[in-house]
C-alpha cells in the first residue's frame, strides 16, 4: 500500500511539473476584478468591447482557440515565440479563433492585445498574430515601438511569407514563417522615415555572406569557362553551299499542349487607419484608445 501511495505522489509531481505551452483557459471578467483589465483606463469604454474579449494569462503567448495546431506544434510555437521575445525584446502573442463577435478581425486582434496586458515597457511594445477562421482572415497588429519597427511594407512582406501556407491549410508553418520574417526584420533594424531599409550589418550581414560567396564564386567560374571555350574555338572555312549548314542541323518537332492556367489571388486587408506619410506605418486607434499599426490578408 505504501508503495502505491509513493507511486501516486510521484505521478502527481510529474504531471504538475509539465510545462504549459499553449492554453485556451479564460477567466471571468467582473466589475469586482476591474474586468481583468490593467494599464487601460476603462472609463468611457463600452463594456461590450471588453466582455467580448477573452481574458487570458498573458504569459502563455499561444492561444489556439480554433484548435489549428497539434500539441507538439503548440510546444514548438511557444519556444519560437519566446526566442523572438528574447532576441527582439518585444512581446508576441499568437491567437487563433473560429468565432469572432467583434466588427472585424482587426478589432479582435487589437482588443485581445490591449485588454490582456500584453506589451513591454510603458509603450506596450509588441505584436500579435491572429488567424480568424470565421472571417477567413489573418492579421498582424503592432503596438508601441513595433509600429516603428514594422512599416506597412514590412507588414506586407511578413504576411506574404505566411500566405501560401495558411491558404493551403498549413497553419503551423504559416505561423512559423510569419514569426521568422518578423524576427529577421527586427534583427536588421529600423527603417528610416521614408521606409528605406538600413544597411545590413552585424548578425544579419554574416547571415547573407555565404550567399554572396556562392554568387561571386559562380560568376568567376562562368567567366573562366567562357574564356576557355572562346579561346579553343577554331575558325572554319567559309561555307559556299547550304549543304554545309544542313549537314550539321537536326530538326526536331516539338508539340506544345496548353493545359490551362491556375490564378490564385488574395484580398489585402489593411487597417482602417490614417497613414503616417512617407514609407512608414499606418496608424489606427483601438477601442481602448491605444494606437496600433497592422494589416491582414483574406485566405
Amino acid at each position: 500500500m505504501k508503495k502505491l501511495i509513493r507511486i501516486f505522489f510521484l505521478l502527481c509531481i510529474v504531471f504538475t511539473s509539465i510545462d504549459v505551452y499553449a492554453s485556451t483557459n479564460t477567466f471571468e471578467r467582473t466589475a469586482e476584478n476591474n474586468y481583468l483589465v490593467t494599464n487601460v483606463d476603462i472609463s468611457g469604454i463600452s463594456l461590450e468591447h471588453i466582455l467580448t474579449t477573452p481574458a487570458v494569462d498573458a504569459t502563455e503567448k499561444v492561444y489556439d482557440f480554433a484548435n489549428l495546431y497539434t500539441d507538439s506544434q503548440e510546444r514548438q510555437l511557444y519556444n519560437i515565440v519566446t526566442d523572438y521575445i528574447d532576441v527582439v525584446d518585444m512581446d508576441l502573442a499568437i491567437v487563433t479563433i473560429d468565432s469572432n463577435p467583434k466588427a472585424s478581425t482587426e478589432a479582435y486582434a487589437q482588443d485581445f492585445y490591449d485588454y490582456n496586458s500584453f506589451g513591454f515597457n510603458d509603450t506596450y511594445d509588441g505584436i500579435l498574430f491572429l488567424i480568424d477562421m470565421q472571417n477567413r482572415e489573418f492579421y498582424m497588429v503592432t503596438t508601441g515601438y513595433a509600429i516603428t519597427m514594422y512599416t506597412d511594407a514590412r507588414i506586407d512582406l511578413c504576411l506574404d511569407e505566411a500566405f501560401d501556407y495558411i491558404a493551403s491549410g498549413d497553419y503551423y508553418n504559416g505561423t512559423v514563417a510569419f514569426i521568422n520574417k518578423a524576427q529577421s526584420f527586427a534583427e536588421i533594424g529600423v527603417p528610416d522615415s521614408y521606409g528605406n531599409e538600413p544597411k545590413i550589418t552585424g548578425k544579419a550581414k554574416l547571415a547573407i555572406m555565404p550567399w554572396s560567396s556562392i554568387f561571386f564564386g559562380a560568376l568567376i567560374t562562368t567567366i573562366v569557362v567562357m574564356f576557355i571555350l572562346v579561346k579553343n574555338n577554331k575558325l572554319v572555312r567559309q561555307a559556299n553551299s547550304s549543304r554545309h549548314y544542313l549537314s550539321h542541323v537536326d530538326i526536331n518537332t516539338v508539340n506544345e499542349v496548353f493545359l490551362g492556367r491556375n490564378v490564385h489571388s488574395s484580398r489585402r486587408v489593411h487597417s482602417s487607419s490614417s497613414s503616417s506619410g512617407g514609407g512608414g506605418s499606418s496608424i489606427s486607434r483601438g477601442s481602448s484608445g491605444r494606437s496600433h499599426g497592422g494589416g491582414g490578408r483574406s485566405f
